[in-house]
């Protein structure tokens, strides 16, 4: 396989597939699991999702895949990434990961901070931002029931930007694609798994779903030096 082609499977097949997948563990989650199963994990335990939800955002989630994210890349994988660079770096050692995927985190809070804060002006919070809010108990393929403008705004630009500045071997963005989407359905979710280890806390993004005006951020870092969770604390 050509590598720009390896470098389309690496950036948007592997990540779509692991969306679907694991959203649906998670529509098994909501549809099979028991009264007692909500009562322990549930966040909002009075919200149930039905099965039209679902249908409604699995449709969205459906355009904003292919007619928006599809696209975006493609031409970083046939364009962008070719001219960035030229030849394949070799796989990333420990130390290059790390650094990578340091970077990664950083230019992703900064950017989705800044553009989820700025969708909840007044002139942009009715047109673009209103919609991601449909849902006060949000689950997990809501994570990308966005605006075409949001969805490409706060939602691909920010994931992908990183690995672009550092030119790095495409099994990092692709990792790194993965444990965004991974992070993201799972505090959407609207289930507590995080004491199993390996699952994020749902609490901070779901109080931002419940109450619109607090928690911009992805990892709380710029929501604490700037204020904007002082009533979630």
């Amino acid at each position: 396989i050509a590598e720009d082609h390896r470098v389309f499977i690496a950036l948007f097949v592997v990540p779509l597939v692991w969306f679907y997948f694991y959203g649906f563990l998670l529509f098994l989650v909501d549809m099979l699991g028991s009264p007692e199963f909500r009562a322990r994990y549930k966040v909002q335990k009075s919200i149930v999702i039905n099965s039209g939800e679902y249908w409604n955002a699995f449709k969205v989630s459906l355009f904003n895949w292919f007619f928006l994210t599809l696209p975006y890349i493609y031409s970083i994988s046939y364009y962008a990434v070719p001219r960035l660079v030229p030849s394949m770096p070799p796989l990333p050692t420990v130390w290059v990961f790390v650094r990578d995927m340091a970077v990664y985190i950083l230019v992703e809070e900064v950017m989705f901070y800044f553009s989820h804060r700025a969708l909840h002006h007044p002139s942009l919070y009715g047109p673009i931002h209103k919609f991601h809010h449909k849902y006060t108990a949000p689950f997990g393929i809501a994570a990308i029931y966005a605006h075409p403008i949001e969805h490409l705004l706060s939602n691909v630009v920010p994931v992908s930007v990183g690995s672009l500045v550092m030119r790095s071997h495409p099994v990092l963005p692709m990792f790194w694609g993965v444990l965004a989407l991974f992070n993201t359905m799972t505090v959407h979710s609207g289930y507590d798994f995080s004491h199993w280890g390996v699952f994020p806390a749902p609490y901070f993004h779901d109080w931002h779903h419940e109450r619109f005006n607090e928690n911009f951020g992805a990892i709380q870092v710029l929501d604490w030096l700037l204020g904007t969770n002082q009533q979630y604390l």
